[in-house]
């Protein structure tokens, strides 16, 4: 019971990527280098042993960096900001996720179910704690005393702006929020059938929906592709999470009349589905077609990018904020087919039952996010890639502590 409340502790400040304001870096920085020794103490255990797949998992990074030096000879310049932002942290990523797995593999009644379960409650720890947040303002300005808002851009008198007309989720906001949102959702559905914590799962689906939309409203993508796995292959459970659903819209009704945040932030949630064109949806819709214009006009930029990933005053090169056209920008289209390959393989080799439909679920969030901003769920699936592998007959006991 203990190492399992210390795993959900190092589990929640990686999944929500939780920084101070101390320090630039997140939490689990500092404990990445226990999964580092851990990792080179199994290699020399194993008499220099190396799991075929996690092997392949660093030769597609290291590709990346090969890409990333030829980018660099080409143009005779560069930054090496997208390498550290995506590849470096993904890295280190990997060690940190090696040392909680292991963590995690303590108690041998621990399975891929329960791995499951901790992962969606940690989603939904993060938007409680957000939206108790968002309803006191006193709250609010202590917590982000002592961590960070991760809005790097702005002042404090902007959070606090942002604080007056939405929710601002702890660690990932916004866009970042959705990533998580609807990762989670959807994996919740395809892992739905084969768990034994069905009521929960539908519990937390509900909470996870509804605050989702709060933090991004881009969760929605993830709120109706998991409800078409859920109701497709599920549909015994359709009474029960109708039930739930219906008891929280009433509440939050209720609320709705009675309480002005509530008000505020069920505002901001759903006041685009009944006049989209005068919402800050659409201006949101307006901007992100407008950037889709930005695109390279020399075949090397195609090719292998302009090497630069942030423009000289620190925000996004060509001031476009698309995933696809950034990575193309700073790496090109051989970056950008590094950069898939490496979260499609890993999700592949997760060990998990599951259906085709299932899996194109999971692939369809990582390929439409990326049209709307830079989506990196590598270090999500990393939790049950690694668990897949340290659990895995190939790897054998030394992936116990």
């Amino acid at each position: 019971m203990m190492f399992n409340f210390i795993f959900f502790i190092f589990l929640f400040i990686f999944v929500i990527n939780l920084k101070t304001v101390f320090f630039s870096f997140p939490i689990f920085y500092f404990f990445a280098p226990i999964g580092l020794f851990l990792f080179l103490k199994d290699f020399y255990t194993s008499k220099f042993f190396l799991d075929k797949k996690i092997l392949t998992f660093f030769s597609i990074i290291s590709l990346s960096i090969i890409i990333f030096f030829v980018s660099f000879l080409i143009n005779q310049n560069g930054d090496m900001l997208f390498i550290r932002q995506i590849y470096l942290y993904t890295i280190i990523s990997f060690f940190y996720t090696f040392f909680i797995i292991k963590l995690f593999l303590i108690n041998k009644k621990n399975d891929f179910d329960k791995l499951v379960l901790f992962f969606i409650t940690a989603v939904f720890i993060q938007l409680f704690i957000s939206f108790v947040l968002f309803m006191s303002s006193s709250l609010f300005n202590t917590f982000f005393s002592i961590f960070d808002t991760a809005i790097g851009y702005a002042s404090a008198d902007t959070v606090d702006k942002f604080n007056e007309q939405r929710m601002i989720a702890i660690g990932n906001p916004f866009f970042g929020s959705a990533i998580i949102n609807c990762f989670t959702l959807v994996l919740l559905a395809a892992h739905f059938k084969f768990s034994k914590y069905k009521n929960k799962l539908i519990i937390l689906w509900v909470f996870i929906a509804i605050l989702g939309i709060a933090a991004a409203r881009t969760t929605i993508f993830g709120i109706a592709l998991s409800l078409i796995i859920l109701l497709k292959d599920y549909k015994s459970s359709y009474r029960y999470l109708l039930t739930v659903l219906i008891a929280l819209l009433v509440f939050l009704n209720f609320a709705y009349f009675t309480n002005e945040r509530i008000q505020t932030i069920v505002d901001f949630s759903f006041s685009f589905v009944f006049d989209f064109k005068n919402s800050q949806a659409s201006d949101s819709a307006s901007e992100l077609l407008n950037m889709w214009n930005i695109l390279p006009n020399k075949l090397s930029t195609w090719i292998v990018g302009d090497n630069f990933f942030m423009d000289q005053n620190g925000y996004y090169y060509k001031g476009i904020d698309v995933g696809y056209t950034r990575i193309i920008f700073a790496n090109g289209i051989l970056g950008l087919i590094v950069f898939l390959l490496m979260q499609v393989y890993l999700l592949y080799n997760i060990r998990f039952k599951r259906s085709i439909l299932s899996l194109s679920a999971l692939l369809v969030v990582i390929i439409f996010l990326n049209f709307k901003g830079l989506s990196n769920l590598t270090p999500l699936i990393l939790i049950f890639f690694m668990y897949s592998r340290l659990n895995s007959v190939n790897y054998g006991k030394v992936g116990r502590l």
